[in-house]
């Protein structure tokens, strides 16, 4: 499910009501890495595994090769941005614990057709 839409309606009403947009999620969601796809490859990759009898009952990761990481601060502030909207910089609670963020690194998968 695509969140843009929803996104987009958050921080359009904030904008209207004149307050700034605020983080609604935890501290390890933030500084977490996201790695997004275009719709047009997942398509592509749907399709391909679809009609492919070797790809029956694999595993597959996809994503842009030439999309950068970035993290979802990094996408919080550029969405508020492209929406004119402020930021309210998060605060979240002080914990003894670091946030447990995990990170694969993938690997190319061969370019679909």
């Amino acid at each position: 499910m695509s969140m843009a839409v929803s996104l987009a309606i958050y921080f359009l009403v904030q904008k209207h009501l004149g307050k700034k947009a605020l983080f609604p999620g935890n501290e390890a969601q933030y500084k977490s890495i996201c790695d997004c796809s275009h719709a047009d490859l997942i398509a592509k990759f749907a399709i391909w595994t679809s009609t492919l009898p070797a790809a029956e009952n694999n595993d597959f990761i996809i994503m842009d090769s030439d999309t950068q990481h970035e993290t979802i601060e990094e996408q919080w502030k550029a969405m508020a941005n492209y929406f004119g909207v402020e930021v309210e910089e998060p605060t979240f609670p002080k914990t003894h614990d670091k946030p447990k963020v995990s990170y694969i690194r993938q690997t190319k998968i061969r370019k679909l057709r």
